[in-house]
């Protein structure tokens, strides 16, 4: 038998920072070509974000679209469906969706429609509570250009998305993005976030527009940076803190959620 996994506890206690921070901002984004590793990343932030002790509390749920198939095979032990087989969503803390569409616009819309009907719920919760919200939801999108992306923010739905993306955390709502090219993504999305792990970039172009973006520093160091170490930026404060991640061993594998009508079940339809 294997010894278990040991991390520096340093490691452990940035990233559950930086999830509190995040909460606080409504969201963070990752950012990183092909290959660098941001999917690992954001697996162990998801495993953080379960590891809270508020998750146990059930004050902490965590939701995530699945574009490539990478988590229903590479995460923990979590329930997943495929959304273009239920459109119903199964009452479920944690729960991973398969949204993966060959049209980007299906992505797009099919994504939408859940983070509106969430934020519908949301706001009926905040006014029935008198201001107050009993849990905080987490959304970690692959892909999120499909969602923030600049043409995707144009149409009609994308309007919602960047007023969900610049209201979210009023209504407890915070959503962790990850994508490949800081020019795919909207200049409106990335000037709502404050905080940005960013990783490998695709060529000169990518860096260029980071180093304007944000800061030549920022670019300069991401040269050098290795597969599985991103850069934290604040965009606040201006600070950079460079973090390497563990590989991520799996706990258990995904479990498809199958709603079975023989043995009863329960789904949620709308609110």
């Amino acid at each position: 038998m294997s010894n278990p996994q040991v991390i520096d506890p340093a490691f452990i206690k940035k990233i559950d920072e930086i999830i509190a921070m995040a909460v606080q901002n409504g969201g963070l984004m990752f950012v990183a070509t092909n290959g660098s590793g941001k999917s690992c990343a954001g697996m162990w932030f998801a495993r953080r974000i379960m590891d809270n002790p508020k998750h146990e509390a059930h004050e902490y749920k965590l939701t995530i679209f699945d574009t490539v198939y990478n988590w229903r095979y590479n995460f923990d032990k979590i329930p997943f469906i495929d959304y273009n087989q239920t459109r119903m969503l199964p009452i479920s803390q944690d729960l991973i969706i398969d949204v993966s569409d060959l049209d980007p616009i299906d992505t797009r819309n099919n994504i939408s429609a859940i983070l509106m009907e969430d934020f519908q719920k949301k706001q009926e919760l905040k006014v029935a509570m008198n201001g107050q919200l009993p849990f905080v939801n987490f959304y970690i999108i692959e892909e999120m250009q499909n969602v923030f992306g600049t043409y995707a923010l144009g149409q009609k739905t994308g309007r919602f998305n960047l007023k969900l993306f610049a209201e979210g955390r009023n209504f407890g709502m915070c959503f962790i993005g990850i994508g490949q090219r800081i020019a795919d993504i909207s200049p409106k999305a990335i000037e709502r976030r404050r905080y940005f792990l960013l990783g490998r970039a695709n060529g000169d172009n990518d860096l260029q527009k980071i180093g304007r973006m944000f800061n030549p520093i920022v670019a300069e160091h991401l040269k050098a940076l290795q597969v599985g170490s991103f850069l934290f930026f604040d965009k606040e404060t201006n600070t950079l803190d460079e973090i390497g991640f563990p590989l991520f061993n799996q706990m258990g594998k995904p479990e498809a959620l199958v709603l079975n009508k023989i043995n009863g079940y329960v789904k949620r339809v709308y609110g």
